[in-house]
């Protein structure tokens, strides 16, 4: 089916190369890795490249991936080989972009309201793809909006199989103020290496835009036909808007309500699951209330969420304060996380407290964005308590296209074993070259986690040794 489909793009791409109105542009990303790690190999290459094709409105596009060797995390180094080539289309795609009516065939990323019932993504920092080779189908008038999808997508279980998929969804703009929302979506998943179970899921969604505030809310009821489940999903949210401040208040209730083709507002500022051994979605409820006001140099904003399953066995709530003030042109900002998670059924406890100090300090020449942090985490799994420190520095640099940021993070029990603990220690460099290359050389040593350097925020894995991304645009 995807030889298919990719025949019918390519043959249909290259007729148009002749054409007036064609235009081809794209994205190469090539990164070189030199791993220091005992337990890896040591050289890997990786390269995307990303080719999109214009002509009138008609658009095709494809992505080549090429990755040697092949990289598994979860592998012993013995079964590591370092002639291991990996090379696939990851893209194919043509879509026809009309005034009132899109067609598209091929790779699909899609999403249905806040994507509690339906999302299609994928997104490399988390390790999640869920895209599907499909039909789609959007057209709109006035007062409605339709949405037809049909598609497949690999069975992680079951190699070489796929999974089916499909929806519709109407949405209607007949209220002033207010749009309203049904949709129906199919998954059939297998449930052996020959056998399907069908789920149903029944939709709909509201929502209110007004000056002074709007208003979401979602629900969706599931059906599963040979598992004989049944679930439900709950999903709101209020903004109100008074003068400078900004209110927020969300809510959720989901049970049963988890399966590939979805993913459930988390509805707490961390985006943090509500347990370790379970997924977001199967059985959780909760709320978040949030505040946010800005007044000449003084900005402030505070979230604060709580969330439990059925029986209580699983609790968790979850806190960020932040309080900046601009001195001139520079700002110092202080902010403090914090969430706390109780899992009954496991016995266990864990605690996470983050105060920060930012500070952004820019000159005539250079630019300063100085940070430190100073994380605590506790945790007791069946009555063993552990904890730690993590101290973090940041530095970054910027002149003109040039940027370097420096990072320094340690673990220790106690602040007295500092100059006896291991040492995180990395520098990343940033610039542009050829007005249309933007290279980032990293060397050193992080421990992983989101990290935020010169405004692009990523959630690394461990990593020690050097690191080259280039990034070209055509």
């Amino acid at each position: 089916m995807k030889k298919t489909i990719f025949l019918l793009l390519l043959i249909t791409a290259l007729s148009l190369l002749s054409a007036e109105d064609f235009s081809l542009s794209g994205t190469n990303d090539l990164e070189l890795v030199y791993k220091t790690a005992e337990d890896s190999l040591n050289t890997y290459f990786y390269n995307e490249l990303s080719l999109s094709a214009n002509y009138k409105k008609l658009v095709f596009g494809m992505k080549f991936l090429a990755e040697m060797p092949r990289y598994y995390s979860d592998r012993p180094i013995d079964e590591l080989n370092p002639r291991d080539v990996e090379v696939k289309w990851d893209e194919r795609y043509l879509t026809y972009e009309g005034e009132k009516m899109t067609l598209h065939i091929g790779t699909t990323e899609e999403f249905i309201g806040s994507g509690m019932l339906f999302r299609a993504y994928r997104d490399d920092d988390v390790d999640v793809d869920t895209r599907l080779d499909a039909a789609l189908i959007k057209a709109e008038t006035d007062f409605f909006r339709v949405k037809s999808l049909y598609g497949a997508y690999e069975a992680s279980s079951y190699p070489d199989k796929y999974n089916l998929a499909g929806l519709f969804d109407v949405e209607t703009l007949v209220v002033p103020h207010t749009k309203i929302g049904v949709t129906y979506v199919q998954n059939q998943a297998l449930i052996s290496n020959s056998e399907y179970d069908l789920l149903k899921i029944y939709g709909a969604r509201i929502v209110q835009e007004w000056d002074y505030f709007d208003m979401y809310g979602e629900y969706g009821k599931s059906y599963t036909d040979k598992s004989d489940i049944e679930g439900d999903g709950y999903y709101a949210n209020l903004n109100a808007y008074i003068g400078e401040f900004t209110i927020t208040g969300a809510y959720k209730r989901y049970l049963n309500f988890k399966y590939d083709l979805n993913d459930v507002p988390t509805v707490n500022y961390h985006e943090e699951t509500l347990a370790d051994d379970v997924s977001n979605g199967e059985d959780e409820e909760g709320f978040m209330g949030e505040l946010s006001w800005e007044h000449n140099d003084y900005s402030l904003f505070f979230s604060y969420s709580e969330a439990w399953d059925t029986h209580r066995d699983r609790q968790m709530n979850d806190f960020f304060g932040s309080l900046g003030k601009m001195f001139g042109e520079n700002t110092i900002t202080a902010e403090c996380g914090y969430w706390e998670k109780v899992n009954d059924d496991l016995v266990t406890w864990r605690r996470e407290i983050t105060p920060t100090l930012i500070f952004d300090i820019p000159t005539d020449f250079l630019g300063y964005h100085i940070k430190t942090e100073l994380q605590r985490i506790e945790k007791e799994t069946q009555g063993i308590a552990l904890e730690h420190w993590e101290p973090l520095l940041q530095t970054d640099v910027s002149y003109d296209i040039y940027s370097l940021s420096v990072i320094a993070e340690t673990n220790l029990e106690e602040f007295g074993d500092i100059m006896d603990s291991r040492f995180f220690l990395n520098a990343e460099f940033r610039t542009t070259i050829y007005e249309n290359t933007d290279v980032v050389l990293f060397a050193g040593a992080e421990k992983g986690g989101k990290v935020c350097r010169n405004g692009v925020c990523k959630t690394n894995k461990p990593f020690e040794g050097v690191r080259l991304e280039l990034s070209t645009r055509f």
